[in-house]
């Protein structure tokens, strides 16, 4: 069975550490949608995450340099399960061909 990529020991290591420097620099609000960043409770549409800046999918790191925090709410929207349907979705849409409706013979 295959591991999450954000299960591992090294992505929750690289997770508290970028949380842990943008709340001692003091950010409050979400950089995309300027919400206030609710630092006491996680799993909240407000709660602050790590964010891939370039997407491990489009070959971005885990490291800290390309990680910012934003909030819960954005970072579903970028990626993770929902952007993950939405890219499925635009690669159905783009592997749909058009039926032709003229039949291929005569009568």
């Amino acid at each position: 069975m295959a591991t999450s990529r954000t299960g591992t020991a090294e992505w929750k290591n690289v997770r508290a550490v970028v949380l842990k420097e943008a709340r001692g620099a003091g950010q409050t609000t979400c950089p995309l949608c300027s919400t206030w960043l609710n630092w006491n409770q996680s799993r909240q549409p407000n709660s602050p995450e790590p964010d891939h800046i370039i997407p491990w999918e489009q070959g971005g790191t885990n490291h800290p340099s390309n990680l910012r925090v934003i909030c819960r709410l954005c970072n579903g929207k970028r990626g993770g399960k929902q952007g993950r349907a939405k890219q499925l979705q635009a690669k159905r849409e783009a592997n749909t061909k058009p039926i032709d409706a003229k039949p291929s013979f005569e009568w």
